[in-house]
């Protein structure tokens, strides 16, 4: 006949509701544990999801418009101009010959349609100027987005040979608004400047913008 052996302490016995024994082990996790355990994994999971858009949008994208571009404008000659595109605007770069600058110069405020020089990193109360319209550089380039003010439509210069004057140097290809070579508007239905971008004068003929 095999003798129990008592030298070992006793299993602790958990009575049911009808009084049934049910053994419990340390082994075996309890069903609360299990249950804040699952819940903590999916919320670390929701906070990962919710976080993810935050953090991508703050990561560079390499295939987003470069914030500067370098043009060498020793290409231009006097009395023509190139247009160039900067973070997906049109830029147009004029390089102004001695007649349209002193003809700009002489134009009166009073005759302006848009008072304002229109120019990136300077005061909005600046006067639109010929001087103040290239508070960036020399007055012999011309740079400024090439966006009509009233549509966003691209202009076309006047043709040379179309009669022309100074206060109709590109016309909108929508509205037929007129800007003279200040691109400052002429005449409307358009009635502000065409912007200035942000640049600067790096070289005697080499400019940076942005």
């Amino acid at each position: 006949m095999t003798r129990a052996d008592w030298s070992s302490p006793p299993t602790p016995l958990n009575l049911g509701r009808r009084g049934g024994a049910v053994m419990q082990t340390k082994s075996t996790p309890p069903r609360r544990d299990f249950v804040v355990g699952a819940a903590l994994a999916f919320s670390a999971v929701g906070l990962g999801f919710a976080v993810y858009p935050f953090v991508a949008q703050m990561a560079p994208n390499p295939s987003s418009p470069r914030d500067t571009i370098d043009i060498d404008l020793s290409g231009i000659r006097v009395g023509a101009e190139r247009q160039y595109v900067w973070k997906g605007k049109p830029i147009l770069i004029r390089h102004r010959t001695s007649d349209e600058i002193k003809a700009m110069q002489a134009v009166r405020m009073e005759d302006l349609i848009d008072p304002v020089a229109r120019v990136d990193g300077y005061p909005t109360t600046l006067p639109a100027s010929d001087a103040n319209r290239f508070a960036h550089a020399e007055p012999r380039w011309l740079v400024i987005v090439g966006l009509c003010t009233k549509e966003g439509c691209i202009l076309k210069p006047v043709e040379a040979s179309q009669p022309r004057d100074l206060v109709e140097n590109w016309t909108c290809l929508c509205c037929a608004s007129r800007f003279d070579a200040s691109g400052r508007v002429r005449k409307g239905p358009a009635a502000q400047n065409l912007a200035v971008p942000p640049y600067r004068l790096i070289a005697k003929d080499r400019i940076e913008i942005g």
